[in-house]
């Protein structure tokens, strides 16, 4: 019977993809909380740049106003 002389290296490297396979699956969960993140952020940063531009024109209203 014939056997393979490169089973051992083949198998290994069955494994190692497979290893290979959940860790990208794992990064990829990592990634879009990552995202989520950064998306909360910048809803933040947007909100208080425009409340800060808000009491800045309301602001010169009130001096041009007086």
């Amino acid at each position: 019977m014939y056997e393979c002389v490169q089973e051992g290296r083949i198998s290994g490297l069955e494994h190692d993809m497979k290893n290979m396979n959940g860790w990208q699956k794992s990064q990829n969960g990592s990634i879009h909380r990552v995202e989520a993140k950064i998306d909360k952020l910048v809803f933040w940063q947007m909100t208080t740049a425009i409340g800060f531009v808000l009491t800045v024109v309301g602001a010169v209203v009130l001096v041009y106003i007086k």
